[in-house]
C-alpha cells in the first residue's frame, strides 16, 4: 500500500491489500483474507481491528464513521471500527447478485450510493444519518459514476430515453435536474470539487463550473 503525503509516495503497509480508504490522517485497509487494519498517523503505525464480515468487498470512512460493504449489505461503525452494526441489506439473501454499492459522502453526515442491492432493483440510495439508515431515491440500472460539488450530488447515467445525462440532486431543495452530456457520449467518469465538475468521455475531458449546463474541453483526441 502506497500513500501520498502531498510531495512524495511511500510504502506504508505491505502484504495482500484488497481495498483501502482514507479520512484525514486515518487509513483503513482490508486484505484479501477479510482482515482490517487502521492507522491514525498516515501509516506509521497500525492497529488490527475486528471486521464484521468474512467477505468484505469495499470500505469507506469519514471522521469516526466507517462503512463496510459485503455480499449481503452494509455494516456501520461510528467509533472507528471498534464496534459494528448491520444496517442495510438482506442478511439471509442468497440470490444471483449480492450487494455491489459504490458510496460517497459530502462530509456533513449525508451519504449516497448507487448499484445493486440484495433482493431489490438497483438504483440510487441516500443516508442522512451518517450511514446508519438508508432510503432508495430512484430505480436505475445504468449509473456510471457520481460526484459531489457544493450543495449537489451528480450521477452520470442513462435516462429512460436511453440518453446519457448528468442527473443533479440538490440537497437543500431535494430537486432533481438533468443536464445533457456532451455529444450524448457514454460517461466514463465524473469527479467534483467545490467549484465545479470534471467529466470524462471517450477521447474527451471537460470541466463545468455551472452545474453541468456548459462544458469547456480540456483534452480532445481523434
Amino acid at each position: 500500500l502506497y500513500f501520498h503525503g502531498g510531495t512524495s509516495w511511500g510504502v506504508v503497509e505491505s502484504g495482500s491489500t484488497m481495498t483501502a480508504c482514507t479520512s484525514g490522517d486515518q487509513i483503513y485497509v482490508l486484505d484479501d483474507y477479510g482482515g482490517l487494519k487502521r492507522s491514525e498517523d498516515r501509516g506509521s503505525s497500525w492497529t488490527s481491528i475486528s471486521t464484521p464480515s468474512q467477505y468484505p468487498s469495499r470500505i469507506y470512512s469519514h471522521g469516526d464513521t466507517v462503512i463496510i460493504i459485503d455480499y449481503w449489505g452494509i455494516y456501520h461503525s461510528g467509533d472507528k471500527g471498534e464496534s459494528w452494526a448491520f444496517v442495510f441489506g438482506m442478511f439471509d439473501y442468497w440470490g444471483d447478485y449480492g450487494c455491489d454499492l459504490t458510496l460517497l459522502t459530502n462530509g456533513t453526515g449525508v451519504w449516497w450510493g448507487y448499484g445493486r442491492t440484495p433482493g431489490v432493483d438497483p438504483g440510487i440510495w441516500e443516508s442522512r444519518d451518517d450511514g446508519q439508515s438508508w432510503e432508495r431515491m430512484q430505480v436505475n440500472y445504468s449509473i456510471y459514476g457520481m460526484a459531489s460539488s457544493g450543495d449537489s450530488i451528480y450521477f452520470a447515467m442513462e435516462d429512460d430515453n436511453s440518453d446519457y445525462v448528468l442527473r443533479e440532486y440538490v440537497l437543500s431543495t431535494e430537486a432533481w435536474v438533468d443536464h445533457p452530456i456532451p455529444f450524448n457520449w457514454y460517461p466514463e467518469a465524473v469527479s467534483g470539487a467545490d467549484n465545479g465538475l470534471i467529466l470524462s468521455l471517450y477521447e474527451w475531458l471537460g470541466v463545468s463550473t455551472d452545474h453541468g449546463e456548459t462544458w469547456t474541453a480540456l483534452v480532445t483526441e481523434g
